[in-house]
């Protein structure tokens, strides 16, 4: 196979991948009222009063949203609370996934917006979404 020939079989391949990854966080995530985890566009879990429970620590600023029957959650820890906008915080997450445990551990995530107790963090190549809520 010629080089030139691999470039045009690859070539669309890239260009697939790469419209694939998005610039922006999704504006509905922007919007959330709620807590919530969304790797790669899947809704983890969002936070419902009616069936979940919050916790926040603010020694270890460990965020955590619990499923009442205990099946689904997430924590999240950041390394420090940010303070506006723009800025990068590295953090650790923990998730059920179906019957597993999943985890990934210092993401960089950009903060996104910040509103009185809300954090929206976003990690672009990753495609993580999370809201946090410092509990006061």
């Amino acid at each position: 196979m010629t080089v030139r020939r691999i470039i045009h079989c690859l070539l669309p391949a890239v260009v697939i991948l790469c419209s694939c990854i998005r610039e922006t966080p999704d504006d509905a995530f922007l919007n959330l009222n709620e807590p919530e985890l969304k790797i790669a566009g899947r809704k983890v879990l969002e936070y419902s009063p009616a069936d979940c429970q919050l916790s926040y620590s603010p020694s270890d600023r460990k965020f955590c949203v619990t499923a009442d029957d205990g099946t689904r959650y997430f924590t999240v820890t950041l390394d420090r609370i940010p303070g506006g906008e723009g800025e990068s915080v590295l953090a650790d997450l923990r998730w059920t996934s179906g019957s597993s445990l999943k985890s990934r551990e210092k993401v960089t995530f950009t903060v996104c917006k910040t509103d009185d107790d809300k954090i929206w963090l976003w990690n672009r190549g990753l495609n993580i979404e999370v809201s946090l809520r410092i509990l006061r």
